[in-house]
């Protein structure tokens, strides 16, 4: 005779959640193109590069992402929306300004550091004739740059202000750093292996330097 079941319970076996895995499997995915994308480049690896390395088939691939340029640009979302997160909260410290956006450089930096595939792609992406290998329709990224540097606009604007910072325009002044932040990634060898080094110390000094008010 079955055992009876207690007064609300039901037979149904309960299934297990499976939106934890799926999650992980994804942040997988992600993980992984962002490590292939920033070592052989947007033409240079293909969806079943990235499925083989998560021991994946392409077809589960498929069941997050359309296809590579989808792929693709959700690596450059997930990175570059924390990235921006990570500069609006630096850039509203309080103090003098120069010493604020010499924090910002360090947090670029780091951020890169910490996520090398992702470094080592911005800076495949921003070399010269870097644009022509990833897809057209994706400089879109290009232009959001600007706007996620909007907040480091406002701060150079404010160190004018305040006298800590030389006078330009800020916006041409925040292309220049990040140029520079860029070509230093290029001479960082967590990220490229580049036997040329600049010294972070160094290159901080620099950057204060060349960004600094005349006194």
């Amino acid at each position: 005779m079955a055992t009876p079941l207690p007064d609300g319970a039901s037979g149904d076996v309960p299934r297990p959640d499976r939106r934890p895995r799926i999650e992980a499997s994804r942040d997988e995915v992600l993980d992984t193109a962002e490590e292939l994308f920033g070592a052989r480049g947007y033409r240079g690896t293909s969806l079943q590069q990235v499925a083989q390395r998560c021991g994946f088939s392409v077809g589960a691939v498929y069941l997050f992402f359309t296809n590579k340029e989808d792929l693709f640009a959700e690596v450059l979302r997930r990175r570059g929306g924390r990235l921006a997160e990570l500069t609006s909260a630096c850039a509203e410290r309080a103090g003098p300004a120069i010493d604020v956006l010499v924090d910002w450089v360090d947090v670029v930096i780091g951020f890169h550091r910490q996520h090398p595939g992702f470094g080592q792609l911005s800076a495949r992406m921003v070399a010269p004739g870097g644009a022509e290998e990833f897809p057209r329709q994706l400089g879109v990224f290009a232009e959001r740059r600007d706007e996620a540097l909007a907040p480091v606009v406002e701060l150079i604007a404010r160190g004018q202000r305040q006298g800590s910072i030389r006078a330009g325009d800020p916006l041409v002044l925040v292309r220049l750093l990040s140029a520079l932040v860029t070509a230093h990634h290029g001479m960082d060898p967590t990220l490229l292996g580049t036997s040329v080094v600049v010294d972070d110390d160094e290159f901080r000094a620099f950057v204060r330097d060349s960004f600094a008010a005349p006194r």
